[in-house]
């Protein structure tokens, strides 16, 4: 479970103040204000779309990435067994499981970005850990596999590109 481990910042910049920033022992991160059931919509993700990335941004297409509007959507740290996952069609982060509050929310980053402008060492410590988070073009076969069924559409077309003759 990824729990807060230092002091929460009260400020909120969402409407429907279901998330927060706050910090962990790793640095800012998005926390629920709230407890979250799963399947609950948690913070939808909008923003100017820009073709150069970076850390905070979120990859849509080959060259186009979206910068979060809400200070909450640019803290959203990584998970190898995140509590969140995006519904692509609305573009929200969704809770794959129940959120207490207080609690970080993370999504796994391979599930949106082929290839990270800043690749880091996850230490999530999940059983299911993929070590290196440099992007889903660098992954085995074995590892795209388990990401599979919550990739972006644009991960998916890349996947369906490399099957083609």
């Amino acid at each position: 479970m990824m729990t807060v481990q230092q002091g929460v910042d009260n400020r909120t910049d969402t409407a429907d103040r279901k998330v927060k920033l706050g910090r962990v022992a790793y640095g800012a991160a998005t926390i629920a204000a709230f407890d979250i059931l799963a399947g609950e919509p948690i913070l939808k993700i909008e923003g100017p779309e820009v073709s150069v990335p970076d850390r905070y941004t979120i990859q849509i297409d080959e060259d186009t990435h979206i910068v979060p509007d809400e200070m909450a959507g640019r803290y959203l740290n990584h998970h190898c067994s995140p509590n969140a996952r995006f519904d692509f069609d609305t573009w929200t982060l969704v809770a794959t499981r129940f959120i207490k509050q207080g609690e970080e929310i993370a999504f796994n980053y391979l599930t949106t970005e082929w290839d990270m402008a800043a690749p880091f060492d996850c230490f999530c410590e999940s059983r299911a850990c993929f070590g290196r988070i440099a992007g889903y073009k660098n992954l085995t076969d074995a590892q795209k596999s388990q990401c599979e069924p919550w990739c972006s559409p644009f991960l998916r077309s890349k996947m369906a590109a490399a099957v083609r003759p």
